[in-house]
């Protein structure tokens, strides 16, 4: 299982240093919409939450499932006010399958196969 939020922010002809915390995504939202004193003209939040599994099978199969729900969070600046954009989106079920074998002989050593779905 995974939980991971993240910050982007734009600004326009930006006069500030940004600090190590705004380099480093630390803080709220509110720390990527407003930097001394300047307003962002867009930031976005995105929290992404997966739960993902897999298993090695007999005869060299492995698999992969995964599911994923991603929220966004846009803020775009008009008028000196921000429009708020949320967008939700679910990614089921997405995953891989692989066949791998290991040969003895001959010019190859590992012969692998696999695909990816979504």
């Amino acid at each position: 299982m995974s939980d991971r939020l993240g910050h982007t922010s734009t600004y326009d002809l930006a006069t500030f240093d940004p600090g190590l915390s705004y380099m480093l995504a630390l803080g709220g939202l509110e720390d990527f919409l407003n930097q001394e004193g300047e307003k962002a003209i867009a930031a976005t939040e995105t929290r992404t939450t997966s739960f993902s599994g897999g298993a090695d099978l007999p005869f060299g199969i492995s698999a992969q499932l995964t599911y994923s729900r991603i929220r966004s969070n846009r803020f775009q600046q008009i008028v000196g006010r921000y429009l708020n954009t949320e967008s939700l989106q679910r990614e089921w079920p997405s995953g891989s399958v692989r066949w791998t074998r290991t040969l003895r002989n001959g010019p190859f050593s590992l012969v692998g196969l696999g695909t990816a779905f979504r």
